[in-house]
């Protein structure tokens, strides 16, 4: 389907997959930057051709779907719901997922490497936030602070729905917030 000029096509997992278009952009943050981390220096990254990425997180229904598994069934703090992010995924798990697609599907699939998800995440903005660099306007993009902090979930400190808050400019929810999600890049400190 269509919505307006973005290309959205739903796989047999009801995950709906939109393309992101190529681009170049500084990834990291800057020195300067509020809650700038160690490990995000900033360098310039092109990426020369489009992707496919799934419009929300990996919902339980469609975790369950492909894999037949429920890796959060009792574990402390999660809601239960087919539009929940599947949580308590490991890196190999998600590889898992993606391989077993693959075969299904008969396209490949696989996990966005970091360079990609943080373009995919930004979505051509070179601003703090996909949305601008106002704080205040967190609250309309994303679930946060639940456990961490002070956040709009602060009453919640829980996993919501997907597609809950706005998409950002390449057609894209969660991407603030919520929970975390996996990267191509091999991790050093897996959960």
């Amino acid at each position: 389907g269509r919505a307006g000029t973005r290309i959205i096509e739903r796989n047999s997992a009801g995950i709906d997959m939109v393309v992101i278009p190529p681009g170049a952009f500084v990834m990291g943050s800057d020195l300067a930057e509020r809650d700038h981390g160690r490990g995000e220096q900033q360098v310039r990254v092109t990426l020369s051709g489009p992707l496919w990425m799934a419009r929300t997180e990996v919902t339980q229904r469609q975790w369950r779907d492909v894999m037949e598994t429920e890796p959060w069934k009792g574990m402390a703090g999660v809601r239960t719901g087919d539009d929940l992010p599947a949580m308590f995924i490991n890196w190999g798990e998600a590889h898992e997922f993606c391989r077993r697609l693959t075969i299904r599907e008969g396209v490949t699939y696989r996990l966005p490497t970091e360079a990609e998800w943080e373009w995919a995440c930004r979505a051509g903005s070179a601003t703090r936030f996909a949305f601008g660099n106002d704080d205040s306007l967190l609250n309309q993009h994303g679930w946060w602070g639940g456990v961490f902090g002070d956040g709009n979930s602060k009453q919640e400190p829980f996993a919501h729905a997907v597609a809950g808050k706005s998409e950002n400019a390449f057609g894209l929810f969660d991407m603030h917030g919520n929970v975390a999600e996996w990267c191509e890049d091999e991790p050093t400190d897996q959960p």
